[in-house]
């Protein structure tokens, strides 16, 4: 397992989680820290649980956004798959270039996709990925620790230590 300190709000968490995933959770973790400071600086201090609270809903808020269009993109896909198959049906001659326009909105689709879930991950927050809860847990000895549950994923898992 591997062991790290990650810094949000000025406060230092330690945890664990499994090898090679110490960079994916220190982006994170600078992500959910400069979406604090940005509210830190357009509301002043309002409290840090108001703070994770905002932060929570304006990163759920891009990731249920980022989704719609997914959702938006795949209908249209379907669409397309439907119109390619009629239009195939009614126009036997055309089949061929219709099969390679379909293959290429569908590469153009995934790549506009890619580059939403990219950006997603740089600048507007996480990704969905599976059934994943965030708890901030009290420790005697610590200021504080996070405890990470991932379940039916490949992510990182990380424990409280």
């Amino acid at each position: 397992m591997g062991e790290l300190a990650l810094t949000v709000a000025g406060k230092v968490y330690r945890v664990a989680c499994d090898e090679g995933e110490e960079a994916r959770l220190t982006d994170l973790a600078s992500l959910v820290d400069a979406k604090i400071s940005a509210l830190k600086a357009r509301f002043g201090e309002i409290g840090d649980q108001r703070l994770t609270l905002m932060v929570a809903i304006s990163l759920a808020d891009e990731w249920s956004e980022a989704m719609d269009r997914v959702r938006e993109l795949e209908a249209e896909i379907g669409r397309l798959k439907s119109a390619a198959v009629q239009q195939a049906s009614e126009r036997p001659e055309w089949t061929q270039t219709i099969v390679q326009s379909l293959g290429e909105a569908a590469r153009r689709i995934e790549g506009l996709t890619q580059r939403m879930n990219e950006a997603s991950r740089d600048e507007s927050g996480m990704r969905k990925s599976g059934n994943r809860f965030f708890r901030k847990k009290p420790r005697s000895n610590l200021s504080e620790s996070i405890m990470f549950h991932d379940f039916g994923s490949t992510r990182p898992k990380i424990i409280v230590i």
